[in-house]
């Protein structure tokens, strides 16, 4: 069996890729909930507090990405 290749991780802030969250960000999140869903293992449901729920879970998970990264790589 081969190894795939699988790319590089890289880490970005949010607010780098999306300059204005309802111009940017929610368009975006409209049009690829399902895979984001489908990549961060979570079930997106789009209500009127669906933006802050997932704002405070990918802070909540981007913190701990950014210190294990830092512990890894230095």
């Amino acid at each position: 069996m081969s190894n795939p290749d699988l790319g590089n991780i890289q880490i970005v802030e949010p607010h780098e890729l999306w300059k204005d969250e309802a111009r940017d960000f929610t368009p975006w999140l409209a049009e690829n909930a399902g895979q984001l869903s489908e990549a961060i293992g979570i079930r997106i449901e789009i209500d009127g507090n669906w933006q802050k729920k997932l704002f405070a879970w990918l802070n909540k998970h981007l913190m701990i990405i950014r210190k294990l990264a830092r512990e890894v790589l230095g």
